[in-house]
């Protein structure tokens, strides 16, 4: 996987061959061609580039932040695990903000899980694990989203960021009102132990 450019912006990607004949789509337009380009007695190329090797160039190595949820739909009872991975692919120790957000979209309502100075030493990458009980969170499903940042400490620009969206779906036992401000609030204190490097 490398961190390249493409059309004016950066992404992050498997990349494999350009080929002429290739005539697969894009649809996220990371230049990476949806589909594979079979090649017959070979393996086929899973990530074939959509223009010629020209148009890709490599990226200014940033440090990378990245949230992920191990599924999409829970309900009452069940258990969510989130993964925080941080890297800082560069040779010089970075000193940012980290920024973490939880949101519950469909109200339009969003809280700040943590704002912290940290230090990433050079080829620092690490993930960091936790895990939060779903309760009795009402008996309407609702969508929601983890937002993470790496934020330049002089400039403010952001550097990366993430977003990992999931969605509560009410058991037949759930019952009651769904209010984001109880929920979050009990969602703050389940992750207020989680430490990130500082």
């Amino acid at each position: 996987m490398i961190t390249y450019m493409y059309e004016g912006k950066t992404y992050t990607n498997y990349t494999g061959n350009y080929w002429d004949d290739y005539t697969g789509t894009d649809a996220d337009g990371d230049g990476i061609g949806d589909s594979s380009y079979s090649i017959p007695n070979d393996n086929d190329d899973n990530y074939p580039l959509m223009k010629p090797f020209e148009h890709y160039t490599p990226a200014k190595a940033n440090p990378i932040v990245s949230i992920s949820t191990d599924k999409y739909e829970y309900t009452t009872c069940e258990t969510m695990n989130i993964t925080i991975h941080l890297t800082n692919p560069t040779d010089t120790t970075q000193h940012l903000w980290f920024l973490w957000y939880l949101g519950f979209t469909d109200y339009d309502y969003w809280l700040r899980v943590m704002t912290a100075q940290i230090t990433l030493l050079p080829s620092f990458d690490e993930s960091f694990k936790f895990s939060i009980h779903i309760g009795d969170w009402g008996d309407y499903s609702f969508s929601s989203t983890w937002s993470v940042a790496l934020v330049n400490k002089t400039t403010y620009e952001v550097i990366c960021d993430d977003t990992a969206d999931w969605r509560y779906m009410p058991s037949e036992m759930a019952h009651g009102e769904t209010i984001p401000v109880e929920i979050g609030k009990e969602i703050m204190e389940k992750v207020g132990e989680v430490k990130i490097p500082s």
